[in-house]
């Protein structure tokens, strides 16, 4: 929220007063501009800001509605089979990071401290769900990484750090290089916090797709691939029997976004997109009559 443009005709000195939501974490409520955490909900919210700007004689003040929408809906929560940690401090135990409770937590003390969920099935994860203290007015410092095996990892975020006036919940999103990969384990380091050395995770949540396993993969008659897509689509048609005259991509809500004409005999096709973020459904068939649907995730 910015005020900063705001003047005085007589070039007094202004003041700012401002009127926050019921539990809307901010930055400030006198600065000309303030920052604000927004919270994560289910449905459409509208919450009002109201700014209250002085020169000492005369007062105006404005109210500021901010909508508030669900983030990406779509997405689903990964589920949490196992936790490992390299410690905790007692009664901060680790699965406290994954009860709902945002009042609970897993803290233990000191850099390089880590955190490692095993997750029920490899998982296309998308962006991450962390809470780290309610009411701590303070940065934490962390990086998260991704393996199949627990030997190899892949660096997801690294040197991330949290909102620096509330550790209510935040979302944190993976690099649009990572969200085509698929994890097994995700693992949090801490590297404590800008205020002293502990490490606070209150919860910690993944969201995004599930993925076939390898072996599903290569059964399908007709591959996907990159799912989730970017720029294009690639489709490898492996049964003979499907020889599609026509491809089209539909959205969630019903309406085709792409319609495409084929050659029946062409196994191999690359179809660009020019879509938004979302999930899709790709159709492919002959005449009236449609031989193959899939899921199609895109980011954008």
């Amino acid at each position: 929220m910015d005020a900063s443009s705001s003047y005085d005709s007589n070039n007094d000195n202004l003041s700012f007063n401002w009127t926050v939501p019921t539990n809307i974490p901010v930055s400030s409520t006198t600065s000309s501009r303030i920052q604000f955490l927004s919270p994560v909900s289910a449905s459409v919210k509208v919450v009002e800001f109201t700014l209250k700007l002085s020169d000492g004689k005369t007062t105006q003040s404005k109210t500021i509605p901010v909508t508030i929408l669900p983030y990406k809906p779509e997405l689903e929560a990964a589920e949490i089979l196992n936790i490992e940690t390299s410690g905790f401090q007692t009664p901060y135990y680790p699965y406290n990071i994954m009860d709902g409770n945002i009042g609970t937590m897993w803290s233990v003390f000191g850099d390089n401290q880590w955190i490692v969920v095993e997750l029920k099935e490899p998982f296309n994860i998308q962006h991450v769900n962390i809470a780290f203290h309610p009411g701590h007015k303070r940065e934490y410092y962390f990086d998260i990484l991704g393996s199949n095996d627990k030997i190899v990892w892949e660096t997801l975020l690294v040197k991330s750090s949290s909102c620096s006036f509330s550790g209510n919940l935040q979302v944190f999103e993976f690099p649009r290089t990572k969200t085509s990969l698929e994890f097994k384990y995700v693992k949090l380091t801490g590297h404590t916090n800008s205020v002293d050395g502990w490490n606070h995770i209150a919860e910690f949540n993944m969201f995004g797709y599930k993925r076939k396993t390898p072996t599903s993969y290569e059964e399908q008659p007709v591959k996907l691939y990159p799912n989730p897509a970017f720029e294009y689509v690639n489709i490898k048609i492996d049964d003979s029997s499907i020889k599609p005259d026509f491809i089209r991509i539909v959205s969630l809500s019903g309406r085709e976004v792409l319609h495409n004409k084929l050659n029946p005999d062409d196994r191999d096709l690359r179809i660009p997109l020019n879509l938004k973020r979302g999930i899709y459904i790709v159709q492919m068939g002959s005449g009236d009559l449609t031989l193959y649907t899939q899921k199609l995730v895109v980011n954008i």
